[in-house]
């Protein structure tokens, strides 16, 4: 399981703990890819991307067509990493709900 680090998510804590739930068990995922999963534009997608690499979940960019991001999570790891991030989001204030 990755070390989780402190993010500042700001209003965002509810879409990141949602696309953090979609991410985890993918191999790779990519802006495009978060922006249909997660049914969010293009910009935020790529905002909620610099989030899930910050708090550790997914990994830098790959070379290559598509600018694919390892995602570091196994699925076993699934609950554990999803309540660490509902705490960081508690602890910031905000309502930490997954959808």
């Amino acid at each position: 399981m990755p070390d989780l680090r402190p993010v500042d998510a700001g209003a965002d804590w509810d879409l990141l703990l949602y696309a953090a739930q979609r991410v985890i068990g993918r191999e790779r995922v990519n802006q495009t890819w978060i922006q249909r999963h997660v049914r969010v534009g293009f910009v935020k997608a790529g905002q909620l991307l610099c989030l899930l690499e910050d708090a550790g979940l997914i990994g830098p960019t790959t070379s290559g067509r598509g600018r694919w991001h390892d995602v570091l999570v196994l699925v076993g790891d699934r609950e554990s990493v999803l309540a660490r991030l509902q705490a960081m989001a508690l602890a910031a204030g905000e309502t930490g709900r997954l959808p």
